[in-house]
């Protein structure tokens, strides 16, 4: 099969970005062929190489982009009494292209599963991203998406669905993936529980599928978070690791799956309820970012991560971590104005730097079972509001902070009573738990 490449690069981080960011810049490989979705043939990491797929004869298209077209010499090959078309994973691997293993595009129309074929009729790309958008007109869609490089080094997988049918187009899974080299054998996740957050769990990447879930509407004690795939014994100054992050925090998964023809895939998406996401002819769903750093080690590839997020926040990216005390464990829901600027005189005499109050501050909140939702100051307890320990607090050259947890609402508040409707439930009458 005729395989073009295309080569997007990491760009140059900014001066700043560069003193913290001590990690290899990367480039990928995108293969472009006829009748299938683009697929990454290629991730250069410095001195480590991992393909799947051949570059070939490279050479300067008009636009000064690297590209080539040639065989895929790694392409896999069709076996006798397989499929009639070889097995390789695109950025999200159907049926129609013939991926044996999870397909990455779930979608029903009128009750029916649709099994897209989707080909590309349009791309484009700069030094450091290809965007393409492809159809099928029989099923009546159309995907737009984009693979990019971040300055910090992440690959940034983007799509998009729009139903161009007549009828509602309901989906259920669009779950971008990144190809893992055959030298990848271990997955690292997060599991845990209250007081036991984000603990360690490995195991070998085997044949099947391995996917770490959330449920919850939230990232709960037992998130993943973060889904490690690297070689076996990699640890955080060595070995080449690949870490896959959905950038959404409602449901969704990360996994890892290899199937018998194939080294690996690691991604993940949004994890929608039946009828959840239903378009109607012209709508777009917009699915969560996927975002997965390469690097020598898992510290290597949290620094990327860590670079990401600093973007959003550039006026924090450079300034120290506070020490930070907080009221929760000093004195639970017993809080009052003198007993709080206590324990800030306190906290300032050992060099404290930020000070906060935890749970109990907000209308009727004296313990867990009601209050959550009333996010205004109890002044039963506060009689002169909050600024009172606030402008104490910050005059003894500290930061004033204040515990709050928008997401949660306590059945036994005033906000549920005026507004039940703003509780996720089942129905009206129904608890979502």
């Amino acid at each position: 099969m005729r395989t073009t490449i295309v080569t997007i690069h990491q760009p140059e981080p900014d001066s700043e970005l560069g003193k913290r960011l001590c990690t290899p810049p990367i480039e990928l490989a995108i293969g472009l062929s006829a009748n299938r979705l683009p697929h990454i043939a290629a991730i250069t990491h410095a001195a480590i190489a991992s393909s799947s797929g051949g570059h070939g004869d490279g050479h300067a298209d008009d636009t000064g982009h690297s590209t080539a077209a040639t065989i895929d010499f790694q392409f896999p090959q069709t076996l006798d009494a397989g499929l009639s078309i070889s097995e390789f994973p695109t950025i999200l691997p159907t049926q129609a292209e013939g991926w044996t293993g999870t397909p990455a595009i779930q979608v029903s129309r009128d009750g029916r599963e649709l099994f897209p074929a989707l080909k590309v009729v349009s791309h484009s790309w700069t030094d450091n991203s290809l965007r393409f958008e492809a159809i099928d007109p029989e099923g009546g869609l159309t995907l737009d998406a984009s693979i990019a490089i971040g300055p910090e080094g992440l690959i940034r997988i983007d799509t998009a669905l729009t139903n161009a049918g007549d009828n509602p187009l309901t989906i259920a899974r669009l779950t971008p993936v990144v190809p893992l080299p055959p030298q990848i054998g271990e997955i690292q996740t997060c599991t845990g529980h209250h007081l036991r957050e984000r603990a360690l769990q490995r195991q070998p990447l085997t044949e099947g599928l391995f996917a770490k879930d959330s449920h919850m509407g939230r990232p709960d004690f037992n998130a993943a978070t973060l889904l490690v795939a690297g070689v076996p014994g990699f640890g955080f100054e060595h070995g080449l690791t690949f870490g896959a992050h959905v950038a959404f925090s409602g449901n969704s998964t990360v996994f890892a799956e290899r199937t018998p023809y194939t080294h690996g895939i690691i991604g993940g998406g949004e994890l929608p309820y039946a009828g959840e996401i239903t378009l109607q002819q012209g709508e777009t769903y917009h699915a969560p970012r996927l975002l997965v750093s390469v690097g020598d080690g898992l510290n290597a590839v949290a620094a990327r991560f860590h670079a990401y997020l600093r973007s959003f926040h550039p006026e924090l990216a450079s300034t120290p971590r506070p020490v930070t005390l907080n009221t929760w464990e000093a004195m639970y829901f017993d809080q009052n104005e003198e007993k709080v600027i206590a324990l800030a005189d306190r906290a300032a005499s050992i060099g404290i730097e930020r000070f906060v109050i935890d749970d109990g501050w907000f209308t009727g909140r004296r313990d867990d079972t009601k209050g959550l939702g009333d996010w205004q100051v109890d002044h039963s307890i506060w009689p002169h509001g909050l600024h009172t320990v606030a402008d104490h607090v910050h005059g003894l050259g500290m930061g004033f902070g204040l515990w709050f947890e928008p997401e949660m609402i306590s059945p036994d508040s005033d906000t549920a009573r005026a507004h039940p409707d703003w509780i996720l439930a089942p129905n009206a009458t129904r608890m979502p738990v």
